[in-house]
């Protein structure tokens, strides 16, 4: 994928990311509070979002800029997937981190407790359980 490409993904999840994080916006006027926030025109943004100009590399710098992205974070690519799409996760990871750092072995030793845990709630039970189970055959006899 080329620099265009990369920008213009990762403008549309910056784009994804400011809605999610400002719902109180009307999804008409999106646009229009994306611009102001990133402090460009709605033209320009439209035009963004439309491909019909690509995003050059002042216009990826402020928006860098505006969402307190270190230089050149608009250039590479992104999993969003995994990157925080609202202040709560941001903050719920640096929480998160911040245990870890302390005591890595407790802190991963919780964290798989309670995935655990959370897993064992969810798993099928009766019927739903026996078809999820490895025929005896397939079983690994260790």
């Amino acid at each position: 994928m080329d620099v265009i490409n990369i920008r213009y993904a990762n403008f549309c999840a910056l784009f994804e990311r400011y809605k999610a994080e400002h719902p109180h916006v009307a999804a008409h006027g999106s646009v229009k509070k994306f611009s102001e926030f990133i402090e460009t025109s709605e033209r320009q943004v439209s035009f963004l979002r439309t491909r019909t100009r690509n995003i050059g590399p002042s216009t990826a710098r402020r928006i860098e800029d505006v969402f307190g992205l270190q230089h050149g974070w608009m250039d590479v690519r992104h999993d969003l997937q995994t990157e925080p799409r609202t202040l709560s996760e941001q903050r719920f990871i640096e929480i998160m981190l911040a245990i870890y750092r302390k005591n890595p072995e407790l802190a991963l030793l919780r964290a798989t407790q309670m995935l655990g845990d959370q897993l064992s709630e969810q798993a099928p039970t009766g019927r739903a359980a026996a078809k999820t189970r490895l025929p005896m055959s397939k079983r690994n006899p260790n």
